[in-house]
């Protein structure tokens, strides 16, 4: 009796345990703070980077976000499975500010917003050198 029970509801309970988690992570980070300013349900990209790490205030997203860019700028949005609270973000080339920072050997690229103050963008240099336009990255600020 427990046993069918149990079964009957272990996917709904996985689904909500999964979308509160998806939830408190956008919390946490700040992204659904930057979503009420910059948030879009669709931007056509010309380039797309898929499976793309970076943290974004606290919250570490290993491989889970896809990066695009258009002459317009850029948008960030994490991979279907973990979009639940995520809505994606679109910001402007000229509200980006780009500081570059280096902890041992490893160097990072922060993203700062004009019109969300407290929310970063952590992203390797790498990565930032693929997306972010040649001309911001000569005037980079160095932590």
């Amino acid at each position: 009796m427990i046993e069918q029970i149990f079964e009957k509801l272990a996917l709904p309970i996985f689904i909500f345990l999964w979308g509160l988690i998806s939830y408190g992570v956008s919390f946490i980070g700040g992204w659904h703070k930057a979503q009420k300013v910059y948030g879009r349900t669709y931007q056509q990209a010309d380039k797309k980077y898929y499976f793309c790490s970076g943290r974004i205030g606290i919250a570490k997203y290993s491989n889970s976000l896809i990066f695009g860019t258009n002459k317009e700028g850029l948008f960030i949005c994490p991979l279907l499975l973990f979009r639940i609270g995520h809505k994606t973000l679109f910001f402007p080339w000229s509200d980006i500010t780009v500081c570059r920072e280096k902890m041992f050997v490893f160097s990072y690229i922060n993203l700062n917003f004009l019109r969300v103050s407290d929310f970063t963008v952590c992203i390797s240099a790498r990565l930032g050198n693929k997306i972010i336009p040649e001309d911001m990255m000569k005037n980079v600020m160095e932590i």
